[in-house]
């Protein structure tokens, strides 16, 4: 055997915990999910009416990529803002002008491996 895959093997692969050869275990995926909506209306007169809508979310998981030692993080935080200005200039003209801004970003990233920190952890 190759001896990066042996260290590899080592490293990574939990040895067996039934009968049989076999191994398992319990997923586990924290997640948490914070997030916050506000809403506001104003009729800044009878004929003007401004509205603006808030939307903000920040989501993270952990999760397992397979193997016991291989985690990944993931985090999502999203913005989104729309304002909306109608106004009524006459009943036949009626004028609504409204501005949306969207922000998404999103980082995965692997956690830190308890097995091997580096490639030459395993020989390489």
């Amino acid at each position: 055997l190759d001896r990066v895959a042996q260290r590899f093997t080592e490293a990574f692969f939990p040895l067996p915990n039934l009968p049989g050869n076999l191994f398992t275990y319990n997923l586990s995926v924290p997640t948490n999910d914070d997030q916050v909506t506000l809403k506001g209306d104003h009729a800044i007169s009878q004929s003007n009416k401004l509205s603006v809508r808030y939307f903000f979310d920040d989501f993270s998981r952990r999760q397992n990529e397979a193997l016991l030692a291989f985690n990944s993080a993931n985090n999502w935080v999203t913005h989104n803002l729309t304002a909306n200005d109608t106004h009524i200039f006459s009943p036949k003209v009626i004028n609504t002008a409204t501005f949306t801004y969207a922000h998404n970003s999103f980082v995965r990233s692997p956690l830190p491996s308890p097995g091997a920190a580096t490639w030459s952890d395993l020989g390489c």
